[in-house]
């Protein structure tokens, strides 16, 4: 899809649906969905990952830059792969950084 769509009862069932036929991919290219994100101009994001970017850094400098006057609140979900404390450490920091909230969830 190619557009933003209303929150109506059944799109938010076909984002169900789609969000369980999805598989998660290796790629820690945040940078690149953060942008395609950005440019749809998003009141809220809901950045949902496991937090092990290849660039934690990066990640955190490119969203200073592009959201410097918090246009765009950030929510982050955190993914418990049994991940180390740094990737939790940086999703708590860009929700607190970007206006929004950070929860953690077990992933299946």
């Amino acid at each position: 899809m190619d557009q933003l769509v209303p929150a109506t009862n059944a799109n938010k069932e076909k984002l169900a649906r789609w969000a369980m036929a999805v598989s998660p991919r290796n790629s820690a290219d945040i940078i690149t969905v953060l942008e395609l994100a950005f440019k749809q101009q998003p009141d809220l994001i809901f950045l949902v990952t496991d937090g092990d970017f290849d660039d934690n850094q990066g990640v955190i400098d490119w969203l200073t830059k592009h959201n410097n006057k918090l246009q765009i609140r950030i929510n982050t979900i955190g993914l418990d792969r049994d991940a180390a404390e740094g990737p939790e450490r940086v999703l708590k920091q860009i929700a607190k950084q970007n206006g929004g909230v950070y929860s953690k969830r077990k992933a299946e």
